[in-house]
C-alpha cells in the first residue's frame, strides 16, 4: 500500500478525488458490459442480490459511525445522509426503490439478505465496510464514506443505462435512479464538508487517506465479484 500524506482540508479532498480517478473504479469492466446490455435477466437477478446485500445493510453501517465520531458537525452530516438514504421519513429507504427497479424489469429479489449466500467479494466488501465504520479510527470511515459518495454518481449512471437495455420498464419503476440522480450531489457536498472539518491535523488526515485508499480496493474487489458473476449469465449473442 502507497505511503499515505498529511495533506490538510480541501488539499486533501483533491487528493483522495486524484486517487479516485487514477484507481478506475469509475470506469470498470463490469459497468461497461452491463451498459453494454451483455448481462441475462438470471444475471441482474443474480447480481442484484448481491448489490441489495451492500444497500440493505450499508445504512446500519453507517449509522455506528455517528455514535463513534465526536465531532457534532460530522455527526451531523453523516446523520443527513442516513436518513436520506432511508427514505427522509416521507418516502421509501433508498433498498426498497432498488427493489422497485429490479421488479420494473421483472426481476424478483429476497429482500432479506440473510437468506442468500454472499460471494467471497461481497463478503470481503461487506465485512471490510463494516470494519472501516465500527471497529478502525473514525476518521478512516470519514475517507472511506467520501469514497463511496463520490463514486456514486458514476455507478447510478452506469446503471441505470443497464437497466434501460432490457423491456417492459416504465419511467415511474426506476425512482431509484432519479432520486440519485438528484441528491447524490448533496451527499458528496456533506461529507465533503466533514473532510475538511476533520482534515486539520496529520493524524485525522492520515486516517481519512487510509480509509479511502482501504475502500477503494474494496469497491475495486466488488465490481469484479460482480462482472464475475456477470459473465457467467452473459446473454447469447
Amino acid at each position: 500500500m502507497a505511503e499515505v500524506t498529511s495533506l490538510r482540508g480541501a488539499d486533501l479532498v483533491r487528493h483522495i478525488r486524484r486517487l479516485i480517478d487514477e484507481s478506475g473504479v469509475n470506469d470498470n469492466e463490469f459497468f461497461r458490459n452491463f451498459r453494454a446490455g451483455k448481462v441475462s435477466l438470471d444475471g441482474v437477478k443474480t447480481v442484484g442480490q448481491q448489490f441489495f446485500h451492500y444497500n440493505r445493510t450499508f445504512t446500519q453501517t453507517m449509522a455506528g459511525l455517528c455514535f463513534r465520531t465526536e465531532s457534532e458537525m460530522t455527526r451531523l452530516r453523516l446523520a443527513q445522509t442516513v436518513v436520506s438514504e432511508l427514505g427522509g421519513g416521507g418516502g421509501d429507504p433508498h433498498f426498497v426503490l432498488f427493489q422497485n427497479a429490479l421488479a420494473g424489469i421483472n426481476v424478483t429479489i429476497d429482500n432479506d439478505p440473510s437468506r442468500v449466500p454472499r460471494t467471497a467479494e461481497t463478503e470481503q466488501f461487506v465485512e471490510g465496510l463494516s470494519e472501516l465504520f465500527t471497529e478502525l479510527p473514525p476518521y478512516h470511515a470519514v475517507g472511506a464514506h467520501f469514497v463511496l459518495e463520490e463514486t456514486g454518481a458514476p455507478m447510478i449512471a452506469a446503471m441505470y443505462e443497464g437497466f434501460r437495455n432490457y423491456p417492459g420498464w416504465k419511467h415511474e419503476d426506476f425512482s431509484y435512479f432519479y432520486i440519485h440522480m438528484i441528491v447524490e450531489k448533496d451527499h458528496v457536498e456533506w461529507i465533503e464538508a466533514a473532510v475538511i472539518e476533520a482534515a486539520n491535523d496529520a493524524v485525522a488526515s492520515r486516517q481519512i487517506e487510509a480509509g479511502a485508499r482501504r475502500v477503494l480496493d474494496l469497491l475495486g474487489v466488488f465490481w469484479n465479484g460482480l462482472n464475475r458473476l456477470s459473465l457467467q449469465y452473459a446473454k447469447a449473442a
